[in-house]
């Protein structure tokens, strides 16, 4: 329990989380409210103290998983940020940036079906509505910051139509 701060009371007992917590053991506690609460369940977050940094258990579908503690965050941020210069000074290539961006945070698919891809008559998928690039982004999002990494929209997007063209060069030019 040293290794964790749990803030919070239960409203029904009057409980406090840590009380609870060393009571059942972290993960759990961590098992018991994602299994019994739908909300938890879609993401239950709990803030602890992980050898000395912080860091950040998650619960998602009863599984849990440890995040990145500051010091993963700052090398992952500065490996990103490396990647990043040689981007801007043209050593790499834009779709090299943001494929190997999107290995990085672990994002394998661009979220479209091979032949909704595949009707595309734009190299750039700009006939594929913004939108439905756009509406990928929380999850993306969260994959990025699961990592520590700064993350805007347009990287969002740019991940994702990297790896829809990659897709496509795998199972067969435009339609």
């Amino acid at each position: 329990m040293e290794n964790y701060t749990v803030i919070g009371v239960y409203d029904d007992t009057g409980e406090t989380y840590a009380e609870h917590v060393r009571a059942i053991g972290p993960h759990e506690a961590i098992r018991e409210v994602a299994s019994a609460n739908m909300v938890a369940r879609a993401e239950l977050q709990i803030i602890g103290a992980v050898r000395g940094h912080v860091g950040l258990i998650s619960a998602r579908e009863d599984s849990i998983q440890k995040m990145t503690t500051q010091q993963e965050k700052h090398d992952n941020q500065a490996l990103m940020t490396a990647k990043r210069a040689d981007y801007m000074e043209h050593r790499i290539s834009h779709e090299d940036y943001y494929l190997w961006l999107s290995d990085f945070i672990g994002l394998k698919r661009c979220g479209f079906a091979d032949a909704t891809l595949q009707r595309s008559r734009d190299p750039h998928f700009n006939d594929i509505p913004l939108g439905s690039w756009d509406a990928q982004d929380g999850y993306v999002r969260r994959l990025a910051y699961a990592k520590g990494l700064p993350w805007s929209l347009c990287d969002t997007v740019c991940c994702l139509k990297a790896l829809a063209r990659q897709r496509v060069k795998l199972v067969g030019a435009h339609a």
